[in-house]
């Protein structure tokens, strides 16, 4: 009894710090998926029509193109990969999210009855992407330095001891000024 509360508990407690491609605002598509040979049935242009209707910024495959917070830190965006599904008389793909350390973050997988291939498979990535949840990432404003303002003054007002701060140490981020 004793491992069944402990096991119930340690699953709690490992889906409540789980991430959610949600969670990102940039995602990365690779020129080829892993699951098909080249960009084959133009899905690396519908999965990218599809992440930008939910409002994620789609990286292009060259990196200096790339905005400055992602460069700087990669651990920002979500690898996205797309693998074939054997199925016998259906299109069965599986849309898969991973982080910078190669950590599934979530899998979509999209079934269509539609024989044709082309037409298949961007059913099945449509079919497969529905669940997936609109980008709400956290904006991170950047913390600017603030120079300490020379004034010139004629009158010497003092200040009550304790509350002395120096001016070197001020961080803001546009309306709060921290130390």
């Amino acid at each position: 009894m004793k491992n069944l509360v402990a096991a119930i508990l340690l699953c709690s407690f490992s889906t409540i710090n789980a991430q959610e491609t949600s969670d990102y605002k940039y995602i990365n598509i690779p020129e080829k998926f892993s699951g098909f040979d080249k960009d084959e049935y133009q899905l690396s242009n519908r999965l990218r029509y599809i992440l930008t209707q939910k409002k994620y910024e789609v990286l292009p495959s060259d990196k200096s193109t790339w905005p400055e917070d992602v460069v700087l830190n990669p651990c920002l965006a979500l690898n996205a990969d797309i693998l074939k599904v054997k199925s016998f008389l259906n299109n069965k793909l599986e849309v898969s999210f991973t982080d910078c350390s190669n950590k599934s973050i979530q899998k979509f997988e999209g079934t269509s009855k539609i024989k044709e291939f082309d037409k298949g498979y961007q059913e099945a990535i449509k079919l497969a992407l529905n669940p997936l949840k609109s980008q709400n990432a956290k904006a991170s404003v950047p913390m600017v330095k603030l120079e300490k303002a020379q004034t010139e003054t004629t009158a010497y007002i003092p200040e009550p001891i304790g509350t002395q701060v120096a001016a070197t140490n001020l961080l803001t981020d546009g309306t709060t000024t921290y130390q």
